[in-house]
């Protein structure tokens, strides 16, 4: 064991899965910053206040004419252990895989004998603060026209330095990193269930349709709206009063997103017809930015019943961590299903099963371990 919390559940779908042994786990994430010092009197830390946390930079965030950002990303303090007054300076820079990108200093301040001064990015960028930046220096000139164009940086690995100067001698007494990732997610795309709005839409059989969409961001809102008479498209129907909506939706994995609708959600009539809508939430030095998919419109069956044993397997295969999957669709050829589930040796319905998959996929646990036996 290796000290995380486990749950084993023993699944029998029939002659199709006779045997799954599923281990859960949970997930962790961790992040941290690297100072050294060069002065044995001055020390200069630098914390993350949530800039490893972004996934669009925007340099106007960094110029103190455009205003304070609205979201502190981090934080830094200046200490004086010595006995006279020193006047210094910080130099912020911004380095890219490709080398330095940016770079910008404050006008020298002082710090008293004995004194800690501290600030965040936020005091960077205001007028008249003591650590106000001045003119920021584009340093690399094959970055220089993009980031000026888009206004944001490239997707890629970046490096926050931080150094603090002594503006006597102009010798650099200290330094700071952080290390940051931005992605620039800018589209979601719906795959499933349904089309654009038109006069004949996609049925959906189950009572509990699986949602899928394409986004490189990790956080969502998820709205779905009845059709009403009258309603001629798709942004008609995404006014009308939502039947359920998952506000905040989150997932560690980006690329394709699956959400189950919730089987204690008010239900999905038969023969309704429905429009469903992804709004992608990305947050940025300035605040969460919002990019909205297109609309997607289904219409229920109306012989709409219990979850059938294909729809319950693709409720396990969702629940395998990546590339498992590839690893039992071998083992699961020439198998059929002999329409008995048993949990745990004890028969359950096939609504039963679809339930307590789809909680296990709502609270994120994943499969750790699974196998397959005849």
């Amino acid at each position: 064991m290796d000290g995380k919390r486990r749950h084993r559940f023993l699944f029998g779908l029939g002659a199709l899965i006779p045997l799954l042994m599923i281990a859960l786990l949970p997930q962790t994430d961790a992040s941290a910053d690297s100072c050294s010092d060069g002065d044995p009197y001055i020390k200069l830390t630098l914390s993350d206040l949530g800039l490893s946390t972004l996934d669009i930079f925007y340099l106007s965030d960094f110029r103190a004419d455009t205003g304070s950002p609205s979201r502190p990303l981090f934080q830094f303090s200046v200490s004086n252990d010595g006995a006279s007054d020193r006047s210094l300076v910080l130099t912020l820079q911004l380095d890219a895989e490709t080398g330095p990108l940016f770079s910008a200093s404050t006008y020298p301040f002082d710090v008293g004998a004995g004194q800690t001064i501290s600030g965040t990015n936020q005091d960077l960028s205001t007028v008249g603060s003591m650590f106000e930046l001045g003119v920021m220096d584009l340093t690399d000139g094959r970055q220089e026209s993009l980031i000026l164009r888009l206004g944001y940086l490239p997707e890629g690995e970046y490096h926050l330095r931080l150094s603090l100067d002594d503006a006597t001698t102009a010798t650099e007494i200290s330094e700071c990193f952080l290390q940051f990732t931005v992605i620039n997610p800018r589209t979601v795309e719906l795959i499933l269930p349904g089309a654009e709005f038109e006069d004949m839409l996609p049925v959906e059989n189950s009572p509990f349709p699986l949602f899928q969409w394409q986004s490189d961001a990790g956080l969502f809102d998820i709205r779905l709206c009845p059709v009403m008479p009258g309603d001629g498209s798709g942004e008609e129907v995404m006014g009308n009063e939502p039947v359920h909506e998952n506000l905040g939706f989150y997932t560690e994995f980006t690329g394709t997103h699956t959400w189950l609708y919730p089987p204690g959600a008010e239900s999905l009539a038969e023969g309704q017809s429905y429009c469903w809508q992804v709004e992608a939430i990305v947050p940025s030095s300035s605040g969460d930015t919002r990019f909205i998919s297109e609309i997607f419109c289904f219409e229920m069956s109306s012989t709409t019943g219990a979850p059938d044993y294909d729809a319950i397997l693709d409720l396990l295969m969702e629940l395998l961590p990546p590339g498992a999957l590839a690893e039992v669709l071998p083992q699961l050829a020439g198998l059929n299903s002999t329409g008995t589930i048993t949990l745990n040796h004890e028969t359950i319905s096939s609504a039963e099963m679809a339930t307590l998959l789809r909680s296990l996929l709502s609270a994120g646990w994943e499969v750790g371990s699974l196998e397959v036996t005849e």
